[in-house]
């Protein structure tokens, strides 16, 4: 709350409560939007220029959920699918504490590997060259090699296991 003019009270020290900040509007002509934002500060009027309110309505949830479903439905392939329903069909609820121990390793590798592309602004590659040395950064090229070796092979036995389910042969389907 601002104090008025005929408050005899001395202004509070340091930065005005949220409340007071100011949205710029939006013009209503079509024309190069300012970025910026207007925040009062010990009663003068400062254009931040450079940053933007915040997201509101759907645009907010995609920000906010965006990579993480991006990133959660990469799993979602044939060769997932096959993976998951085998696996559940042999084992049912017998090894649903894997997952628990799965989801938290991915999600600190995705968060740990944001926040430092984030603050570097390079990749993890990079990080990993500079950090241990060009051996090291060849290692995690051959183990990311390996690895995108194998999903391509389960996509093609996923592929081939739901043309069973059709009856249509996997030698004919798969190449």
């Amino acid at each position: 709350m601002k104090p008025s003019a005929n408050d005899e009270s001395p202004a509070a020290e340091g930065l005005e409560p949220v409340g007071t900040l100011d949205v710029l509007p939006r013009p209503d002509r079509a024309r190069a939007a300012s970025t910026g934002v207007r925040l009062n500060i010990r009663g003068r009027s400062v254009k931040l220029r450079g940053l933007r309110p915040p997201a509101s309505g759907i645009l907010r949830w995609i920000a906010i959920l965006g990579p993480g479903l991006i990133a959660c439905s990469a799993g979602n392939d044939a060769g997932g699918i096959a993976t998951y329903a085998s696996t559940g069909a042999a084992y049912g609820y017998d090894l649903i504490w894997v997952m628990l121990l799965v989801t938290v390793s991915l999600a600190v590798v995705q968060e740990t590997c944001s926040r430092l592309g984030a603050a570097t602004g390079r990749g993890l590659l990079d990080l990993i060259r500079e950090r241990f040395g060009l051996g090291w950064a060849v290692f995690a090229i051959g183990i990311v090699l390996v690895a995108n070796g194998g999903l391509v092979i389960s996509e093609f036995v996923g592929i081939g296991a739901a043309a069973e389910l059709f009856g249509l042969p996997k030698l004919v389907v798969v190449p």
